[in-house]
């Protein structure tokens, strides 16, 4: 598996980026990095819902790991 960037100006972009790429059948795993507090849950809490919501969308986990500092 190789690993993707995606570098985008709008949400949609990003949507549009994961959408194209998803596999036909199987897993398909999207992670999200950057520094703290940088709007990684946000980022991704938007992503999980704009996916849902597609047409043929598959199911959507979203696994957060907040809160591991404190």
């Amino acid at each position: 598996m190789e690993p993707w960037g995606v570098k985008a100006e709008a949400p949609a972009e990003v949507i549009d980026a994961v959408w194209r790429r998803r596999p036909a059948e199987g897993l398909f795993i999207v992670g999200v990095t950057g520094s703290v507090a940088s709007g990684k849950t946000t980022l991704a809490t938007a992503l999980a819902g704009s996916l849902r919501a597609l047409r043929g969308a598959p199911d959507v986990a979203l696994i957060g790991s907040d809160g591991f500092l404190a």
